[in-house]
């Protein structure tokens, strides 16, 4: 039987790698033990204390995210006047659209493509060539159900590394945070997910993806949620 990590420490540990904090001088800040964010100690659920400590601060982190994983990580992103949620980076939009009504697969293979029109997203991101609907578990950052909004990049010498991608092949369309790989002939896709197998083996491990094999990239541009 597989062990599942704490889900609290699953979700600081993706903040802090949200943040691009260095994991070692977050818990010193805070003068909490490292030791219990790696081994066995990432199977047992943080304390009452570390939390408000956390919270208490880092002002930006979502106290109902970080509880429940319900909701944005972030306060910034939270819009009180709205029905819906949503996190985006160029978009100057005041209201959101309405997602589709439509569910797909959860395997990343059979996600679907939408044009901007489809899903009323044009407005709000005007730079966007296509949408997704995602149903994943290995993309923290992304609530299952959500709708991201895509660029589609030509030139595959303009990722920007550390960034999430959609990435179609012939066999298979994925979201990853693309890194540099070993062999500058193929691209590394990571999944933020960390959780383990009880061997310490990650579930969702990176996969090396060849440049030649990619007919389609889209950059991530942002999401949106109906809640």
């Amino acid at each position: 039987m597989k062990k599942i990590l704490a889900p609290i420490k699953e979700r600081i540990l993706l903040y802090i790698q949200n943040k691009g904090f260095e994991k070692m001088k977050f818990f010193e800040n805070l003068d909490i033990s490292a030791s219990n964010f790696r081994g066995k100690g990432l199977y047992s659920e943080v304390g009452g204390e570390a939390i408000a400590k956390i919270l208490s601060q880092y002002k930006d982190l979502n106290p109902e995210w970080l509880l429940t994983g319900n909701g944005l990580m972030l306060k910034d992103y939270k819009k009180e006047s709205s029905p819906y949620k949503y996190q985006e980076k160029t978009t100057r939009a005041t209201h959101l659209p309405p997602c589709l009504d439509n569910t797909q697969s959860a395997i990343n293979d059979n996600l679907e493509l939408y044009s901007p029109e489809e899903t009323d997203t044009d407005k709000w991101f005007p730079e966007a060539t296509a949408t997704i609907r995602y149903h994943g578990s290995d993309m923290l950052e992304f609530p299952p159900g959500c709708i991201l909004t895509l660029k589609e990049i030509g030139d595959k010498d303009l990722i920007v590394w550390g960034q999430n991608y959609c990435v179609e092949t012939a066999e298979y369309r994925l979201i990853k945070k693309l890194q540099k790989s070993n062999n500058k002939n193929f691209i590394t896709a990571y999944s933020s997910n960390p959780e383990q197998y009880a061997d310490g083996k990650l579930i969702h491990e990176p996969i090396d993806i060849p440049k030649e094999s990619i007919k389609h990239l889209f950059k991530i541009l942002g999401y949106i949620v109906k809640t």
